[in-house]
């Protein structure tokens, strides 16, 4: 038994690593006090199919507000599309997620977000001359 937990670990990592190093950024995450900043690559779930800009929605079903040949971009103030904000002691962290509902296939897909705010980004964003933004990268297999 505990081989195979030791093993199913060691894949995990393997797996996990390769994602990780493997250069493939599919979807970046900005953020701020004001403002989510998603960039999907349109081919987010696979290789050979762009992702139309009516399949991938962020949270409640915000749309894409910015469309390149090979990226979707959504910006939306922090209090829309039913992103999640939960402030701690050091950091308020922001929930959200993009869902893909592919026009000719019967299956959907759901892609969790997070991204984390540290508290002094706020000292620092509470004047006009800084502009904060964190970024966390989401690597997706494909």
């Amino acid at each position: 038994m505990k081989a195979f937990v030791v093993s199913g670990l060691l894949l995990l990592l393997l797996v996990s690593g390769m994602w990780k190093y493997s250069g493939q950024q599919s979807v970046l995450v900005n953020c701020n006090y004001h403002n989510l900043h998603v960039i999907a690559k349109r081919t987010l779930f696979y290789q050979d199919e762009l992702i139309g800009p009516d399949e991938l929605f962020l949270g409640t079903g915000c749309q894409a507000v910015i469309l390149r040949v090979d990226e979707l971009e959504f910006i939306y103030p922090i209090n829309f599309c039913g992103i999640v904000i939960e402030t701690v002691a050091d950091r308020t962290i922001l929930y959200s997620w993009l869902t893909y509902k592919p026009k000719n296939k019967p299956i959907s897909a759901e892609l969790q977000l997070r991204c984390v705010i540290p508290r002094w980004a706020f000292l620092l964003s509470a004047g006009s001359r800084y502009n904060i933004d964190i970024a966390i990268v989401v690597a997706v297999p494909t």
